[in-house]
């Protein structure tokens, strides 16, 4: 090989890695839904209610992680729920602080999760299944989702249980209506 070699190649490299940084830098947060109903993107309206979050809200989500591997529905619907939960979050530029939690049998995440009101349906003697949220906002007003349930295989109000939710929890002043006959 040539001398002329070696200085090409380390601009080159050097060209690369410069242009992989600037990318990652510049569009860390694109992103593009290629499926055909869109189901990695949130509709408009859910958009404009995360958007829309003003206090801080956290999000605890449960899952058995172990318990649901063995049933591939329930993993399969919970990859669904996480992804719809973290454009929820990603929506909302960091008022949703969006925490997992796998509440094992006898752990203190399981503790949590039963006092919180999850159910926690029964897989073997020793072990339940968790798969619920528990949302909070930053006067401690809570709203609970005990179990996600896909409806038969349907999922077309996950996105609207979670935006209402979210109304709920976003609204920390209660309107006060006088009916006057």
């Amino acid at each position: 090989m040539s001398n002329k070699f070696w200085p090409l190649a380390a601009i080159a490299v050097l060209i690369f890695a410069g242009v992989n940084l600037l990318t990652r830098t510049a569009f860390s947060g694109a992103r593009i839904d290629l499926t055909e109903d869109r189901l990695y993107t949130l509709s408009e309206g859910s958009h404009n209610i995360a958007k829309g979050v003003v206090e801080p809200i956290r999000f605890d989500y449960y899952l058995s992680r172990k318990a649901s591997e063995s049933i591939p529905s329930i993993k399969s619907y919970a990859e669904r729920v996480e992804d719809v939960l973290d454009e929820f979050a990603r929506a909302s530029r960091g008022q949703i602080d969006l925490v997992r939690r796998d509440p094992e049998p006898f752990s203190e995440a399981e503790d949590d999760a039963v006092l919180a009101g999850l159910q926690g349906v029964p897989i073997s003697q020793t072990e339940k299944l968790y798969f619920g949220l528990v949302a909070e906002n930053s006067v401690g007003d809570r709203e609970i989702i005990p179990f996600f349930s896909d409806r038969d295989g349907q999922d077309e109000f996950l996105e609207y249980e979670l935006a209402r939710l979210l109304v709920s929890l976003n609204e920390t002043e209660r309107q006060k209506v006088g009916l006057v006959t």
